[in-house]
């Protein structure tokens, strides 16, 4: 009786733990696909002439082995989004952070964005490295920004970016670099 128990628990114990890994793997892959329709809003969203440096991205490949620009992290979520010199034009008010927990990375240097970043970029509490300098942003350094507390690298320089730099910059303590030259920016954080 007793061994007819044990193996009645090891079989319900081997079907438990394979459907919690199904479901893992279902739960992984469509947190992947929702990253990767993220990115091809994002994609749609730019000058038309740009669709050709980013035909990699596709619906039908999987963004951690076949994107260029995205690298994705141990567990296969993106981790970093580099677009560095691509030639990239656009705006990236399409752009959905909330849909990025595990980006730790943002590189576009030296491309042709523009417009203001949006303030939806307070969502990314894993940022180390901030690298958008180079472009052609304006507006205001969003305030959202001092929200990124686990930000190491902050490079803004070479852009349009006006009016006072947010104050609680200063309070970034992970901070290591901070480049906001080539801005019309007045004022300086309080560094604590």
């Amino acid at each position: 009786m007793k061994a007819t128990a044990i193996l009645l628990i090891n079989v319900y114990l081997l079907s438990t733990f394979q459907l919690t890994n199904a479901a893992s793997s279902k739960m992984h892959a469509n947190a992947v696909r929702e990253e990767g329709k993220a990115l091809l809003v994002w994609k749609v969203g730019l000058d038309n002439n740009n669709q050709l440096k980013l035909s990699s991205w596709s619906a039908l490949r999987n963004p951690c082995t076949n994107w260029i620009g995205i690298r994705c992290n141990k567990v296969g979520k993106i981790a970093i989004f580099n677009v560095t010199s691509f030639g990239i034009k656009g705006i990236p008010n399409h752009l959905n952070f909330s849909s990025f927990p595990h980006l730790t990375t943002i590189e576009h240097f030296d491309n042709a964005l523009y417009g203001s970043i949006p303030p939806n970029i307070g969502n990314l509490s894993e940022l180390i490295y901030l690298s958008l300098p180079g472009n052609h942003f304006s507006g205001v350094i969003p305030i959202e920004i001092c929200k990124l507390t686990t930000l190491r690298h902050l490079i803004l320089f070479n852009n349009s970016f006006h009016r006072p730099i947010p104050q609680k910059i200063g309070l970034l303590s992970s901070l290591v670099e901070l480049d906001l030259g080539e801005n019309e920016l007045t004022g300086n954080p309080h560094i604590h």
